[in-house]
């Protein structure tokens, strides 16, 4: 475990035994070479309690040029394997199970989906200019998005057309 500069140790979890069937999924970006990934991912359960939070590290050959930091929180130190960042594809597979047949509520929540979906295996061949086709992952749940909820609309102070943003959402 280590501790990243807002002193948190990282990462928390997967702590099974307070999943319950409705949980909250937040997930932070970083630009890459090849588009935007995961840099971290955070689900609570119900009663706001961590199930799991990490950052997440990538293969060498997946260039990662800007952690947004200032935006994301996420700096270099914290995406380093030896900081205790995990293996995308760890990562992947541990929100496969903890999603698995629940109501998942998270603000934008299909871009983060996208982020934690994306079949890397697929990228990294294309990099090496192999064509393979890769089945999708697949996630087994429900999701509510905060951002689409009417309730929230009314504070948007932005056009009909567009969506709030989540910093008027707290």
């Amino acid at each position: 475990m280590s501790t990243i500069s807002n002193e948190i140790d990282m990462p928390v979890g997967p702590h099974r035994n307070i999943l319950t069937e409705k949980i909250a999924i937040d997930c932070e970006m970083m630009q890459s070479s090849i588009g935007q990934l995961l840099g971290r991912v955070s689900v609570v359960n119900y009663h706001g309690k961590t199930i799991f939070d990490t950052f997440v590290c990538y293969p060498e050959s997946i260039n990662i040029i800007n952690t947004d930091k200032e935006f994301s929180g996420i700096g270099r130190n914290d995406i380093d394997p030896q900081n205790g960042a995990q293996p995308f594809s760890e990562v992947q597979a541990t929100l496969v199970e903890l999603l698995c047949n629940r109501i998942v509520i998270g603000h934008d929540i299909g871009k983060d989906m996208r982020a934690i979906s994306m079949n890397l295996e697929s990228y990294l061949l294309q990099l090496q200019s192999v064509a393979l086709w890769v089945a999708p992952i697949i996630f087994n749940m429900t999701f509510r998005d905060t951002q689409k909820y009417s309730g929230y609309r009314q504070y948007a102070n932005r056009a009909p057309t567009r969506a709030p943003v989540l910093r008027i959402c707290r």
